[in-house]
């Protein structure tokens, strides 16, 4: 769960920033931080759905920067659903999976 829970920040951070606070190119700062919250989707989930969604906020932060003008605000929801759709399957995962600790050894139920 610390993965998808780390994801949907990282991905929050990204929409508030890029849909409320951007309004032009000159806004480095804002564009600064959302592109440091999209590279840290990256690193915390490298193989699955952080790296789609690091990469597709990047490429609508370029995009946005290209064209010098703010897109509609659900564009900036992409990477914040990839985010959830990690945490949803993380919960599924988690909910359907029993560990039993003994002294001796770990038990998994599926």
């Amino acid at each position: 769960m610390r993965k998808g829970l780390l994801l949907t920040v990282f991905a929050l951070i990204y929409a508030v920033l890029m849909g409320l606070f951007y309004e032009s190119s000159d806004d480095i700062l804002v564009l600064v931080i959302a592109a440091v919250a999209c590279l840290l989707m990256i690193l915390t989930d490298r193989k699955k759905l952080g790296l789609v969604g690091g990469l597709a906020g990047i490429a609508i932060l370029t995009w946005t920067a290209l064209i010098d003008r703010p897109l509609d605000w659900y564009m900036y929801l992409i990477p914040l659903a990839f985010a959830l759709l990690l945490l949803i399957i993380n919960f599924v995962y988690l909910s359907r999976v029993l560990f039993v600790v003994t002294d001796q050894r770990i038990i998994t139920r599926y």
